[in-house]
């Protein structure tokens, strides 16, 4: 995977601007990867390439970024260390994320907002939320 190209099945799409996956996944380089989660659930890569139909998002190393912050459903805790969901889109390996809304898992968390708006999560070590303006505990004892 690159900014102008994928890889599906032995196949390499060159100079794609948007593919179509049936129940796929998309797998980041091992560099730093952005992603765009958009308002209808597609992803955009790189800015340059967008694919729908996904049910998996791996950022696959380094210090990958995901701005949901146009997808009004937000992001959502898991009880899976590491993996966030996206309205059935499982999101992994991805750290540094933007969303408008976050919503926990039944379990307890403890949420803590630094002073630079960033919000982290004891049970998501390493993870940073930005621009969350929503945030839905979902029960349990969250602090």
């Amino acid at each position: 995977l690159s900014s102008t190209s994928a890889d599906n099945n032995g196949i390499t799409f060159i100079n794609a601007e948007t593919l179509a996956a049936v129940s796929g996944g998309l797998l980041g380089t091992t560099g730093a990867d952005s992603f765009t989660l958009n308002a209808n659930g597609s992803v955009t890569f790189a800015d340059s390439m967008t694919i729908s139909g996904m049910t998996s998002l791996d950022g696959n190393g380094d210090v990958d970024t995901l701005d949901a912050s146009a997808f009004s459903a937000g992001i959502s805790l898991t009880n899976t260390v590491g993996q966030l969901d996206a309205d059935g889109l499982g999101i992994t390996g991805i750290t540094e994320i933007t969303t408008g809304t976050l919503t926990g898992t039944s379990s307890q968390e403890a949420f803590n907002l630094a002073a630079d708006d960033t919000l982290t999560v004891d049970t998501y070590t390493g993870f940073n939320f930005y621009g969350v303006a929503d945030l839905d505990g979902n029960g349990g004892s969250d602090s």
